[in-house]
């Protein structure tokens, strides 16, 4: 696509050359003979440093929010909302020619998100699936950077699955995106929000700022699926522009759980709606599941699926992968992996497990490095309360000391049951799963389907699941 092509609306100024543009991207190492470089400012670098590096390296032109003195300049207001409006133009806006659906909130996106999606197909509608788990558009997952991928990976996505006849995108956006102008460009249809607890706040600062991040996704959406009960709701619900659909486990929604039950085969309620009523039933623990069935069934409903389809659809969800994941094994006791990295999350999980235990609850985890500290002590509060004995670990400890990390969560542990710490992961799950009796239940918290860990020394190949079937593999060998 020719340069100036590109640039049709915008509001960038350019009076270069018109090169062909054959790819769009923001890092050097992928820069290459027609190249549109986008120089981006992040943390600990500058994309206009390397302005004529990527020239150097076959750039045709590079996008910038300064002159650099380069005659294939492309100057703009703000070069990070230029790489997704550009990218989005690059790859035919394709997020105008399908439903799009944007799943935001602290917990409970993944799950949501790949319930729609499964409700989706079964109803016969194609869709592509982005999130954490990476992206997909029906010919494989591609793992990605971040929750909410940079834009031109998003609109790459979106493209194929409009090539391969899909219909709706679901993605999980997150607050990061939204701030950083990650969606700038993209045309959503449905906005959810399953709810808020303190995350991110190294990055936000506070919970009204976090709030107001996520807030931006609903003001720019046709219709809205709101979890009422959260605190932040009517927050969200005041930045909504178009139709909502709330639900809730209380009587004032659209979509109203009842008679919920919690079992160790999973969640079931009676939904109550101005549609009708239905009996559903998650194979999924916790109360959490209730509202992450029910948020799906709000969103589809608000993308313009049936209310009793939706529901029935639900009921056959498939289980997502590090979501209160149970390991198969021949134990007289049950583990599961979980992703579980917040305090609200670790309550809900342990919460749930605790319900299905007759016996101990056991749970191993940790807090990731160079983070929001303040979240360390309360989770240790919570797991000592909850659990009847706790085995600390290394998360992702990054850059940062692995023993001022276990220090400051056991800080908040507060009660005389059973602590052990233990900073190298896989010994702290062959610890806890020795330790685990008949009926008793082992959490494996907060990686859940991640495949590495993040150390001073780099990355490293670390996987939770793994690690149980090894155990269990060797142990009966």
């Amino acid at each position: 696509m020719n340069l100036t092509k590109l640039l049709i609306g915008s509001d960038a100024v350019y009076n270069g050359k018109d090169p062909d543009i054959r790819f769009i991207t923001h890092k050097l190492d992928e820069t290459a003979d027609g190249a549109l470089f986008v120089c981006i400012r992040g943390a600990h670098a500058d994309g206009h440093d390397f302005a004529q590096s990527a020239l150097q390296k076959g750039a045709a032109a590079v996008v910038c929010e300064r002159d650099l003195g380069i005659a294939e300049q492309v100057i703009v207001p703000n070069s990070r909302a230029a790489l997704s409006l550009l990218s989005c133009a690059f790859y035919g806006h394709p997020s105008q020619k399908m439903v799009l659906i944007g799943v935001t909130g602290t917990n409970g996106k993944t799950t949501t998100a790949c319930y729609i999606r499964n409700i989706l197909e079964q109803a016969g509608r194609q869709s592509v699936l982005i999130g954490t788990l990476g992206a997909d558009s029906g010919n494989g997952t591609e793992l990605t950077d971040y929750t909410t991928p940079e834009a031109v990976v998003f609109n790459r996505k979106l493209q194929e699955g409009l090539r391969r006849g899909c219909e709706y995108a679901v993605a999980e956006i997150s607050s990061q995106a939204l701030s950083q102008d990650r969606c700038a460009g993209l045309d959503f249809d449905v906005a959810v929000f399953t709810n808020l607890s303190p995350e991110h706040l190294d990055y936000h600062q506070s919970m009204e700022e976090y709030a107001q991040q996520k807030a931006k996704l609903f003001a720019c959406t046709e219709a809205a699926a709101v979890n009422k009960d959260d605190e932040y709701a009517s927050l969200i619900l005041s930045h909504c522009k178009g139709r909502t659909v709330t639900f809730s486990l209380q009587d004032d929604a659209d979509l109203t759980a009842k008679n919920v039950k919690c079992t160790a085969d999973g969640v079931s309620y009676i939904l109550v709606s101005r549609e009708g009523i239905e009996r559903i039933h998650i194979p999924a623990l916790g109360i959490i599941a209730v509202y992450n069935s029910m948020a799906a069934v709000a969103a589809c409903m608000a993308a313009g699926i049936d209310f009793e389809d939706a529901c029935a659809y639900v009921c056959h969800v498939d289980a997502v992968e590090g979501r209160l994941q149970k390991a198969e094994t021949q134990a007289p006791f049950s583990v599961f992996v979980d992703y579980a990295h917040t305090p609200a999350a670790l309550y809900e999980s342990l919460y749930a497990v605790r319900q299905i235990t007759e016996g101990n609850v056991i749970v191993v985890f940790g807090c990731g490095g160079n983070r929001d500290r303040s979240k360390r002590p309360r989770m240790g509060e919570i797991a000592s309360s909850l659990a009847d004995i706790t085995v600390l670990t290394n998360d992702n400890p990054r850059s940062e000391d692995p023993q001022h990390i276990l220090a400051d969560i056991a800080a908040g542990f507060n009660s005389k049951k059973e602590l052990v710490i233990c900073a190298d992961r896989h010994k702290a799950i062959e610890t806890a799963l020795q330790k685990a009796q008949p009926g008793d239940s082992v959490l494996i918290a907060g990686k859940g389907h991640e495949k590495t860990q993040h150390t001073a020394n780099g990355e490293v190949f670390f996987d939770d699941a793994a690690v149980v079937r090894e155990y269990f593999t060797v142990k009966h060998a």
